[in-house]
C-alpha cells in the first residue's frame, strides 16, 4: 500500500539506514536517509518530512555524543513540526526521556529485539491526518494512571513516556496540588480523562483500599461509554492475575517487547473512535 508520507532516517550506521529504508520502502513510504547532522539539515532544507527517525548518537561509539538530540533541537528551532522518533543502541533512559519530552518526540525506541518492527508499527499507528494533528497539540485527551504505591517508580516511567509522546497523562503524585482534597481530585480526574490505564501487578491486584475504588470508578464510567469505545485499558507491569471484574476487557503486557507499541495502538484507536482531532 502506497503512502503519501515522507520519512527521513538519520543514523551514522549505514546498515541501519539501509535496513530501515528497505522496510519503509516495502511498506509504501517515501524514504530519504542521512548519515550525519549536515546531511539531515540539507534534506530538511529541501523538502518536508512527516516523520524523522533520529539516532541519538550520530558519532560512532562516543558515549558522550548526543548529536542526534542537538539535531532535534535544531529541527524544533526551525519550527519544523515533523513527528520525531528517537532510536538508540546505548540507552540512558531517564536523560533521553527528558529530551524526548522537551522536544515533543513521538516515541523513544531502544535497538533491542524487534526494534525495527516497533519503529515501523509506531509510524503505521500514527500515520493518519487525525493523529498527526492530535500530536501537534499536547493539550488533548487526558490519560489517567491508576496504580499501587509500590509500583510508583515503574508508573512514573510510563507517565514520562506518555508525556514525551505528546499525550497528557494524569498521575496523583504529579498532578494533585498541595491543599487539594486528593479523593475529590482523583474522582474528578478519572471522570475528565478519555482513557483510564489500570497498572496491574501483584501489588495492585491484591491491594485493598482506594485503589480498588479507583477501579470501581473506572468501571462505572465505562458503563456510560459506547460499546466499542476504548476507555479502561488494563496494563500488566509483570505477570499477574487480571481482576475478574475487568471481565472480557483485553489487557496488554508492558513488559513484552511489543507492549508499548500495543498500548499506543489502543490509544490511537480510542482517539479515532472518539473523533479527536
Amino acid at each position: 500500500m502506497a503512502h503519501s508520507y515522507k520519512i527521513l532516517i538519520v543514523d551514522d550506521n549505514e546498515n541501519v539506514r539501509k535496513t530501515l529504508a528497505g522496510v519503509f520502502a516495502d511498506a509504501g513510504y517515501m524514504v530519504r536517509t542521512a548519515g550525519d547532522v549536515d546531511g539531515a539539515i540539507n534534506a530538511l532544507n529541501s523538502e518536508y518530512f512527516h516523520f524523522i527517525i533520529v539516532d541519538i548518537r550520530l558519532q560512532g561509539n562516543d558515549d558522550n555524543d548526543e548529536s542526534g538530540v542537538e539535531l532535534t533541537g535544531t529541527i524544533r528551532g526551525k519550527d519544523i513540526d515533523s513527528q520525531i522518533i528517537f532510536i538508540t543502541g546505548k540507552a540512558v533512559r531517564g536523560q533521553h526521556l527528558t529530551y524526548a519530552k522537551e522536544y515533543n518526540v513521538l516515541a523513544y525506541i531502544e535497538k533491542t529485539d524487534n526494534w525495527v518492527e516497533n519503529v515501523l508499527e509506531t509510524i503505521d499507528i500514527f500515520s493518519s491526518p487525525e493523529l498527526i494533528a492530535y500530536h501537534r497539540n499536547r493539550e488533548n485527551a487526558q490519560i489517567f494512571l491508576s496504580y499501587a504505591r509500590e509500583d510508583q517508580e515503574k508508573v512514573e516511567e510510563v507517565y514520562e513516556k506518555l508525556l514525551a509522546a505528546g499525550f497528557k497523562p494524569w498521575m496523583d503524585t504529579k498532578d494533585i496540588l498541595p491543599g487539594e482534597d486528593w479523593e475529590v481530585a482523583i474522582k474528578k480526574a478519572a471522570k475528565n480523562s478519555k482513557f483510564f490505564i489500570a497498572c496491574l501487578s501483584h501489588n495492585s491486584v491484591t491491594k485493598r483500599g482506594f485503589l480498588q475504588k479507583e477501579f470501581t470508578i473506572a468501571l462505572a464510567i465505562k458503563e456510560e461509554k459506547l460499546e466499542d469505545d476504548i476507555y479502561l485499558i488494563p496494563v500488566r507491569l509483570e505477570i499477574c492475575d487480571v481482576p475478574e471484574r475487568f471481565g472480557s476487557i483485553q489487557w496488554v503486557d508492558l513488559f513484552d517487547d511489543s507492549g508499548w507499541v500495543k498500548l499506543l495502538k489502543a490509544i490511537r484507536v480510542g482517539i479515532e473512535r472518539l473523533s479527536i482531532a
